[in-house]
């Protein structure tokens, strides 16, 4: 799965016009191994579902490795990754939470993704839920402070 990620990373980057390619492909074995090794618990039909377990992508600019993903595992059709970057479509530079279908976060301010992932990780455990939190952060970010 990994390997097509990839391949459809730099096919949504060509309709794109451009985009993160290294970033997005320094992700690839790890976000397939989350949404397609039996780790994260998700619901493609159901993205809202409460007993979820949430992935922040952090390093927002590594979208199109997100957005690839999403579209395998069933949260939209493949063919609307072609509208990446382009006027009026919901796939920009970063992920947007509440456009996207299976996005936790609007992320792209490098920095903001650990801590709203420990934010709902305290509200789980507030909460008793049983649901997980994985982030992934760039190394850029880890950089700044």
């Amino acid at each position: 799965m990994a390997k097509e990620i990839r391949k459809d990373i730099f096919k949504t980057a060509y309709f794109a016009g451009g985009g993160h390619i290294p970033s997005s492909l320094s992700m690839t074995d790890i976000i397939a191994t989350l949404y397609f090794g039996d780790i994260l618990r998700y619901n493609a039909k159901n993205p809202e579902w409460k007993e979820r377990d949430k992935f922040i992508l952090s390093k927002g600019h590594a979208c199109l490795a997100l957005y690839v993903t999403l579209s395998k595992a069933g949260y939209f059709n493949e063919s609307e990754l072609k509208t990446c970057c382009k006027i009026g479509s919901v796939f920009g530079g970063h992920p947007k939470m509440k456009e996207i279908p299976g996005v936790e976060a609007s992320t792209g301010a490098l920095g903001h993704g650990l801590s709203f992932g420990v934010g709902i990780a305290l509200t789980n455990k507030l909460d008793k839920k049983d649901s997980k939190v994985y982030v992934i952060l760039g190394d850029g970010e880890c950089q700044e402070g």
